[in-house]
């Protein structure tokens, strides 16, 4: 494999503010809707800071909170035997979605991560989406086992005052690896000599804890055999990151995209993680103390590690919907997941950028699912190559080769599929030699903006 460069970085520019000013209404104990009384939440609030400050931070979550107990399965959330511990349970109705089809999964995570940091001592905190969007009530996402909040201040466990961090609460798959536990493997191989410039373009996690399943979770395990997954609370700490969506800059833009696919690529070749959920949610970035944007590759929840075949981690495609790659969307059970899906997706997240939003084939993907959204996609590449915005037209210049040769990789693929080319050799891996990490970086050297005559380092 030939080697990754340090990606060379543009002059400082001045820095810009870029932090989401938080709601400036009433206190997001009061946001919430749906079957919580206000009486019911300030008394569960109550009784959590008040075990907060008696007891360890961990023992806090397990004693209180009872998110261990892993009441969370793939399409059905069981309450009466799972969902909280009794002392909590006698305070709380049971939520239901007011459809009656899912269960509304955010109240819960946002009164645990409201005792969390509250009991803490730190109170300025807002719930957010994947989109960094303030939730103002209960909030149906594709991601129902997550929710972000952003703390003003985690001074303590970043070292330093002030310092702006973000509380990640989730419920994965038991079998799906720790995401801080990837990270923590590829900052230290990134520490050594010449791949220090990774650390960069990676996330900065400050604090993690993992609480194990309970015996609880022996009961739906029996009751729904194959459909149930057991599920594990983690907890993460990071210092924050901005979205793609701040950004208004070609040349800010272009810096993260290239930024991001050199990280991917070193994270592939080198510490041998595929992340495989490329979306516009999870390339985020972050600013120097020199104003220079730093593109950062996100949320490792569905990464693995790359080495022989392992058993599927969940009975689920992975990634984000609107940019799965077609292979993913249009088989099932999904195949093996490989980096050129994973640069399938970086591709859509360029156009969703980059393109008018109200494009016809940008809806579909944000509407349709599965094979309906393949064929989609499909007939996406059989089209011309998609018109940026006005402002943005200095991304054909990616847009179009990165388009070619997907092209061409899907042709040889049907035609391989269909007997046509039999007598000529076909690389599954890269869709004939047409979608490869030296294909893909030759077409990120291509400089868009000028950023001026010193480049070097990062």
């Amino acid at each position: 494999m030939t080697s990754i460069k340090s990606p060379s970085t543009p002059p400082p520019v001045p820095a810009k503010s870029h932090s989401t000013p938080l709601n400036q209404g009433s206190s997001s104990h009061s946001s919430f809707q749906g079957r919580y009384s206000q009486k019911h939440y300030e008394a569960y609030l109550q009784f959590d800071v008040f075990n907060a400050q008696r007891i360890s931070l961990d023992e806090f979550l397990r004693q209180v909170c009872g998110f261990s107990d892993g009441w969370l399965t793939q399409r059905q959330c069981i309450w009466k035997d799972l969902a909280l511990s009794r002392s909590i349970a006698d305070k709380l109705e049971t939520l239901n979605h007011p459809t009656g089809l899912e269960p509304n999964l955010y109240a819960p995570f946002a009164t645990l991560a409201n005792a969390l940091l509250d009991g803490l001592g730190y109170t300025d905190v807002r719930f957010c989406r994947n989109d960094n969007k303030i939730i103002s009530g209960p909030y149906s996402s594709r991601k129902p086992h997550l929710v972000v909040v952003r703390a003003a201040s985690l001074g303590h466990l970043v070292g330093k005052k002030g310092s702006a961090c973000v509380v990640k609460l989730s419920l994965p798959a038991k079998t799906r690896l720790s995401e801080s536990n990837l990270f923590d493997e590829a900052r230290k191989l990134a520490s050594r000599t010449d791949w220090q410039w990774v650390l960069q373009h990676l996330p900065e996690i400050v604090y993690s804890t993992e609480l194990p399943s309970t015996q609880t979770q022996i009961r739906p395990e029996a009751f729904l055999k194959d459909a149930y997954e057991q599920r594990v609370l983690r907890i993460v700490v990071m210092a924050e990151l901005f979205p793609m969506a701040d950004l208004t800059d070609p040349a800010d833009l272009e810096i993260v995209f290239r930024d991001v696919f050199n990280c991917y690529r070193w994270l592939c070749e080198y510490a041998k993680v595929l992340h495989r959920d490329l979306s516009v949610a999870n390339i985020m970035f972050r600013r120097g103390s020199n104003g220079r944007v730093y593109g950062v590759l996100n949320d490792f929840d569905h990464a693995v590690r790359i080495g022989p075949a392992i058993p599927q981690s969940s009975h689920q495609r992975t990634g984000t919907a609107p940019f799965m790659a077609i292979d993913i969307l249009n088989e099932i059970p999904p195949p093996v997941h490989l980096y050129r899906h994973d640069l399938e997706s970086l591709y859509y997240v360029l156009v969703c950028t980059v393109c008018p939003a109200d494009l016809s084939y940008i809806k579909d993907w944000f509407s349709l699912s599965g094979p309906a959204m393949a064929k989609t996609k499909r007939s996406f590449f059989v089209e011309p190559n998609p018109v940026p915005r006005p402002d943005f037209e200095v991304f054909l210049k990616w847009m179009k080769p990165i388009h070619r040769a997907f092209t061409l990789g899907l042709v040889a693929q049907s035609s391989h599929a269909g007997g046509y080319q039999t007598d000529q050799p076909y690389d599954h891996e890269t869709l004939g030699g047409n979608v490869s990490f030296d294909s893909f970086s030759t077409i990120f050297d291509i400089k868009l903006v000028e950023h001026g005559s010193d480049e070097a380092g990062n």
